[in-house]
């Protein structure tokens, strides 16, 4: 009887963390004139908990940048991301093929 309470108790403590993903989405960033922007932005993502970049390219545009990140919807979302990057002054939004 202890064991089936212990495994319900377990069951009902982890459901919670169950529900938790880990999402990718990739953002473009603008404005991206020197190597010390690209930093900068890189900053601003890093700043918001539980996120992690994952890959940058330079976007097809001049002074554009694709920042591919992994983030836990558990901690934040992506528009926190992107409000980070737009609070560093640096134009950004998701792309179309975001979350995974």
């Amino acid at each position: 009887m202890k064991a089936l309470l212990l495994s319900l108790l377990l069951t009902a403590l982890s459901a919670p963390l169950a529900q938790a993903a880990e999402r990718t989405a990739r953002i473009l960033a603008a404005e991206l004139t020197c190597p010390s922007c690209s930093y900068i932005v890189a900053t601003a993502i890093k700043s918001v908990e539980g996120v992690r970049i994952q890959e940058f390219t330079q976007g097809k545009q001049e002074n554009t940048g694709i920042y591919t990140v992994a983030y836990d919807d558990e901690l934040t979302s992506l528009q926190d991301i992107v409000t980070a990057i737009l609070d560093y002054g640096y134009p950004a939004k998701p792309l179309a093929d975001n979350g995974s």
